[in-house]
């Protein structure tokens, strides 16, 4: 009983493959609206053929982690020849489920804005959660401050 309903599923998954795979065509019609349809449009000349992907979506941030951005959200600061200590920040708020905002600190105007923000360091990767400051990269502070603002220690798998 269990076989006949799986090839019946893996049919259905190969068919709505193949939908997928014709495309979707997108055109203004004489009333100037914009239609969408899997089939071409009917000689119209400004048709576009739009490719569609129906793959998992963007995970939707738990309650915790919105609560925790709104109250403390956080900015990473990071230089052009950061290398490794940027990436490791960076995959350490990924892995967390942080949602961050990068500043590129690049120009002497920047750099300027960076000092007055960091008390005169130069030192990158930092950022800032909520009014709370960290300078250079080490991951059992990074964590600490992060755990103390409220953000979970991992994020909860997608639904």
């Amino acid at each position: 009983m269990i076989l006949p309903r799986f090839a019946i599923a893996c049919c259905l998954l190969v068919a709505c493959a193949h939908v997928a795979a014709q495309g979707v065509y997108r055109w203004t019609d004489e009333r100037g609206q914009t239609v969408f349809s899997d089939r071409p449009p009917p000689a119209i000349e400004d048709a576009e053929r739009v490719r569609v992907f129906a793959g998992r979506p963007e995970p939707v941030p738990t309650y915790s982690v919105r609560i925790a951005a709104e109250r403390y959200p956080v900015v990473l600061y990071t230089g052009l020849d950061c290398g490794a200590p940027c990436d490791s920040a960076m995959q350490l708020l990924r892995g967390r489920g942080v949602p961050f905002e990068e500043r590129m600190v690049s120009t002497e105007t920047e750099f300027s804005v960076f000092r007055e923000r960091f008390e005169g360091s130069d030192v990158v990767p930092a950022a800032t959660v909520g009014n709370r400051t960290l300078i250079g990269f080490e991951p059992g502070a990074w964590n600490r401050l992060l755990d103390n603002a409220g953000y979970p220690r991992t994020p909860l798998p997608p639904r």
